[in-house]
């Protein structure tokens, strides 16, 4: 899951101008239509999208389940 926040991030600051906010406003966003959730702040958001652009078409890098399956652990093989 964060991999594909990440890919949405990095393809909408293609999109956006600098300065206009938008990873800040789409943190507050998600703020408020989840409060209480977790890892989804501002830096959280640009560490996504960040290990997105860094990893983006490694083949050594995938998404493993760990612990009840809904998580998903980010290594390198």
């Amino acid at each position: 899951m964060y991999g594909k926040v990440g890919q949405f991030l990095s393809e909408k600051s293609k999109e956006a101008n600098y300065g206009d906010g938008y990873i800040d406003s789409l943190s507050d966003y998600i703020q408020r239509q989840f409060p209480g959730i977790k890892g989804f702040n501002r830096r959280g958001l640009y560490r996504m999208k960040q290990f997105y652009e860094t990893y983006a078409g490694n083949e050594n890098v995938t998404a493993l389940p760990c612990g009840n399956g809904t998580k998903g652990r980010q290594v390198q093989a």
